[in-house]
């Protein structure tokens, strides 16, 4: 052991263990800071799944049956026992135009007179359906919805019977489509947005908490006491790197764990190559909020050029929304950045359980940005060392 430490390689990671120990200290003595890695996880994750859900769930759906026949019911029936929607009856077009105005519905079913008479003679029968436009993703799921049912109640009155249908219009003479939606049948937002948190978490709190890092050691001193020791830059860095890292690494184990128990979203993959991209990209994202925080002045400035980096990453990183439903511009801006490719690779091992070879693209360009970014940090911390 004496022999290592005599080595300048020893030596080295003798001092390094050194600062890691000291880095763990002073993060474990800022409270805020530690409110922020524990608190903020917990919350987000309960935004994301539960607030900022895009599932329907109970929306109220208006309906104006003016036939106010069997089918007519019937179709009602099966639109009420899925669960999805609150029907409440309504009187007129105009109280439902109303009811959408002032938001207390969010959608209406019209049926017009005349049902009966129809599937009585063999034909087919049309209902209106509004939705409202304002709440554009909602309404999108609501009518995805509302026609799968309509769909599945009329392939069930042809299968059963009931009307007499015209002779190539049943089941064996028109061509139909059979939905499936693999890795998500139920296309629950949860399974969406909860490896998407992963992404946020990692890319809002990792810049915030590492720009902070050197820029308040350096309003109270301790900084520039330690740039006079014999310690080397990289060891700075790494003792940084690794105890911020490991911390966040804790909360991504908590995020898994309440996603699996609260939302039953479990990895479908390898939760040891989950770990392992997800620990690449957090010294991807520690070496941008450090080079952010060598080069502040005051933590404020730092917050606010950590918010400046963090928010327009997020943004067109596919977070919420598709990159491919973006301008192709902005797609080949968004491939270009670190985090839509974690979030490409943690989607792919939670949702399709995709393994190193799917993903492995995506962590080659993660690991070339931490090369990138690490010499960039390198030579700040050395010019401020300097200077």
């Amino acid at each position: 052991m004496r022999n290592l430490r005599a080595t300048p390689m020893g030596a080295s990671l003798t001092r390094l263990w050194i600062l890691v120990r000291r880095e763990r200290i002073e993060l474990l003595r800022d409270r805020i800071s530690l409110a922020i890695l524990v608190g903020l996880p917990l919350v987000t994750l309960v935004l994301f799944t539960f607030a900022l859900a895009t599932d329907v769930k109970h929306m109220t759906l208006a309906v104006f049956d003016a036939a106010d026949s069997p089918h007519s019911r019937a179709v009602v029936q099966a639109i009420r026992s899925t669960g999805y929607f609150d029907v409440q009856r309504a009187t007129s077009l105009t109280a439902i135009r109303a009811g959408l105005a002032a938001g207390t519905v969010g959608g209406a079913l019209v049926i017009p007179p005349g049902v009966e008479a129809r599937f009585a003679k063999g034909e087919g029968a049309e209902a209106q359906l509004l939705l409202d436009g304002s709440q554009a993703i909602l309404a999108a799921n609501a009518e995805a919805l509302l026609a799968a049912t309509v769909a599945a109640f009329d392939l069930h009155v042809r299968r059963t019977g009931a009307g007499s249908a015209p002779a190539g219009d049943g089941p064996s003479g028109r061509v139909q489509v059979v939905e499936r939606a693999l890795y998500n049948p139920r296309l629950d937002s949860e399974h969406y947005m909860i490896p998407g948190l992963l992404g946020y978490l990692f890319t809002f709190l990792t810049i915030l908490v590492a720009a902070v890092s050197i820029v308040r050691e350096r309003v109270v001193g301790t900084f520039e006491q330690l740039l006079v020791t014999p310690v080397r830059s990289w060891e700075i860095i790494g003792a940084k790197l690794i105890v911020l890292a490991v911390a966040l690494l804790i909360d991504d184990a908590i995020v898994m764990v309440m996603g699996g128990t609260f939302f039953g979203v479990w990895p479908r993959g390898s939760v040891a190559l989950l770990f392992a991209t997800t620990a690449l990209y957090l010294l991807v994202a520690l070496s941008i909020g450090l080079i952010i925080s060598a080069g502040a002045a005051t933590p404020d400035e730092a917050v606010q050029k950590s918010l400046v980096a963090s928010t327009p990453l997020l943004n067109v990183s596919g977070l919420v929304f598709p990159v491919t439903s973006m301008p192709y511009g902005f797609q080949l801006v968004a491939k270009l950045l670190p985090v839509y490719h974690y979030l490409r690779t943690a989607r792919a091992i939670y949702l399709t359980g995709a393994g190193a070879r799917e993903v492995g693209g995506h962590l080659a360009v993660i690991a070339a940005y931490l090369v990138l970014l690490g010499l960039i940090l390198l030579r700040r911390v050395a010019r401020t060392r300097r200077t």
